[in-house]
């Protein structure tokens, strides 16, 4: 991979049961490094692509990086992943907030419904100044502005057994 002057290196190794995670700033100009070797207890060997992510998304998942059950494997999974949310409501409004806060490249929201008084109590995404505007379109707007990295498709449809498999093939 070409590695910019101002992306970060992440290196995990595994050291008996405890990951540790490293990273620094690189000073040359740029280069090209193939893989590097993941050491297993000093026994065997196996070679993984070296990971490198831009200074911004390092800083905005660094919480979710350092965790052993993500790193930046992981991490780079989430930012691959499209995701597909059936309804905005009591359930499907805050896990399109949270998805996008963890860095879900790509999510989809289908929703027809428009935001009544009723739904402010339990739709996080929403506010009063919201009342009577499409949900699809909301939830987009506030997931931009929360994370822009992540793309988002809006459905503003009901789904039915006519347009769901043209809709969920897109995603995971």
């Amino acid at each position: 991979e070409n590695i910019g002057k101002k992306d970060l290196i992440f290196i995990e190794i595994q050291l008996g049961e405890e990951f540790v995670n490293y990273y620094s700033e690189l000073k040359q100009e740029i280069f090209t490094l193939k893989s590097i070797s993941r050491i297993f207890g000093g026994a065997s060997r196996e070679t993984y692509r070296l990971s490198v992510l831009n200074k911004d998304l390092i800083e905005r998942f660094s919480r979710q990086i350092i965790l052993k059950d993500i790193g930046v494997i992981g991490q780079k999974k989430i930012l691959s992943s499209k995701v597909l949310i059936i309804g905005c409501g009591g359930l499907g409004s805050p896990v399109a907030d949270y998805l996008s806060r963890a860095g879900v490249g790509t999510i989809g929201i289908v929703d027809d419904d428009k935001v009544n008084l009723s739904n402010l109590h339990r739709q996080s995404l929403f506010c009063t100044s919201d009342i009577g505007k499409s949900k699809v379109k909301i939830a987009k707007n506030k997931i931009q502005k929360n994370n822009p990295n992540t793309q988002d498709k809006i459905y503003k449809i009901t789904l039915n057994n006519k347009n769901f498999k043209k809709i969920i093939n897109d995603y995971d």
